[in-house]
């Protein structure tokens, strides 16, 4: 009976150092993938599913106030009258306008409006990851994409008909294709830049302040 007992105890003693021993590689393999290159190519996408999510879950029904009903009132008319009736009002966001304009004539209201904000405010957190990545390393920009993405200034005017996450890609995009003209600077490069700048413009022209920001 002792002998038995001892034996169980032996058996018991083996069976626990081979669980923590695969729990020691289970750890050590986690960390290996986690820190792997193949990994890290996915970490872009991390700031977009959690985005997504969160817009999946916070949008629901809202019904639209003033300014989105604004939006959506010059957006449905025709091209030819769209500029006449934004002559007075509005007048500086017109290519928004004209862009939200085809953009229902793909997926009409309700939904298509914020649906279009939504894309353009995921269209910005790429971006984002790509800016931290070249100022700082990947762990950082993987943490400022995913805190920019969680936050509330970014959620909400992203299920909002107007155009402000439209501007926000519009000024991401702007800040990434100036690093990347000032680490090795080419035409293409230089004109991707004032493209990405003008489109911030023609959008909204509080993209002024971006242009002076850049100047410093």
């Amino acid at each position: 009976s002792s002998m038995s007992s001892n034996r169980q105890d032996e058996t018991h003693v083996i069976f626990d150092r081979a669980h923590f021993s695969s729990l020691r590689r289970l750890r050590i393999e986690a960390a290996r993938i986690i820190q792997s290159e193949v990994a890290w190519r996915f970490a872009p996408f991390a700031s977009l599913v959690v985005a997504t999510i969160l817009l999946a879950y916070i949008s629901g029904h809202q019904s639209y106030w003033m300014d989105e009903a604004y939006s959506l009132k010059f957006a449905r008319l025709p091209l030819d009258q769209l500029r006449a009736a934004t002559t007075h009002v509005d007048a500086v966001f017109l290519f928004y306008y004209v862009l939200l304009h085809f953009w229902l004539a793909l997926v009409p209201p309700p939904v298509g409006g914020r649906i279009f904000s939504g894309l353009c405010a995921l269209l910005s957190l790429p971006f984002v990851y790509a800016i931290g990545a070249r100022l700082y390393e990947r762990r950082t920009a993987l943490a400022a994409s995913l805190l920019y993405a969680s936050r509330y200034a970014f959620l909400e005017p992203a299920r909002e008909v107007r155009m402000y996450p439209l501007l926000t890609a519009a000024v991401a995009a702007s800040w990434f294709c100036l690093l990347t003209v000032f680490e090795r600077p080419t035409l293409v490069r230089g004109a991707l830049y004032a493209a990405c700048l003008g489109l911030s413009l023609w959008v909204h022209p509080f993209a002024a302040f971006t242009v002076l920001a850049q100047v410093v």
